[in-house]
Parts: structure tokens; C-alpha cells; sequence
């Protein structure tokens, strides 16, 4: 029990650092975006105008903005995997309601996840726990 307990901890606190250093990375790279847009619209203000530099500047995040909600809306709902399809297909009953159709719908999903997850982190022997 214990050794699963550390191994718990130890995951966290990995889990914790990773997302801690893509947080800082991100920040970075948002600080570094946002220097090269203040030279970009220099750039622009001393080549035209401070107010074309503007429109400019609205013209592409505008631009770039329909891009993005075109591609996202013409992407269709993300298949379910064969899983969860499976699973559905075997919990419908005849004269289940809606809710404990959805339910154990819900059941089934996380025991097949916690299945997996099992499979997947079958537990190794780490030199350093044992004694």
C-alpha cells in the first residue's frame, strides 16, 4: 500500500513540475510573441503610418481569428472510440430511461479508462523502493 502511495506522489509531483514548466514556457513564449508585435508595428508606423500600422495590425489578427473559427467549425464531432461504442450497444436494455441509460453509460466508460490505465502502468520493479 505504501509503495502504490509513493509511486502516487512521486507521479503528482511530476505531473505537477511538467505543468509548471509548460505554464512558465508558455508564458515566455507569449512575452516573446508580444515584443516581436510591438517591433512588427514599429516596423509598419515608421515604413506608412502609426494609424495604417493600426489597421494593418487589425486587417491579420482579424484575418487569423476567421481562419482559426473557420477550420474549428468545419471539423465534426470527434468519433467515439469502438470502446465506448461497444459499451453502449451492450448497457441499452429494452425500457431503460434516458438517465440510467446515460449512467451506466458513465460506468462503463470509467471502468474501460481505469482498465486501461491498469494495462498501461503494469507495475516495474524500481530498484529504488525495493529493499
Amino acid at each position: 500500500m505504501r509503495n502504490s502511495l509513493r509511486r502516487l506522489e512521486r507521479y503528482a509531483k511530476s505531473r505537477m513540475r511538467r505543468f509548471g514548466m509548460l505554464v512558465l514556457g508558455g508564458a515566455l513564449l507569449a512575452v516573446g510573441v508580444g515584443f516581436l508585435l510591438a517591433a512588427l508595428w514599429m516596423v509598419l508606423a515608421a515604413q506608412f503610418s502609426p494609424m495604417a500600422a493600426t489597421f494593418i495590425y487589425a486587417a491579420l489578427f482579424l484575418g487569423a481569428g476567421l481562419v482559426i473559427l473557420h477550420v474549428v467549425t468545419r471539423q465534426g464531432e470527434p468519433e467515439a472510440p469502438a470502446a465506448q461504442k461497444e459499451h453502449r450497444n451492450k448497457a441499452k436494455a429494452p425500457g431503460d430511461s434516458e438517465k440510467e441509460q446515460s449512467l451506466m453509460d458513465a460506468f462503463l466508460l470509467g471502468a474501460d479508462l481505469y482498465a486501461r490505465l491498469r494495462e498501461r502502468s503494469a507495475p516495474r520493479e524500481d530498484r529504488r523502493t525495493r529493499r
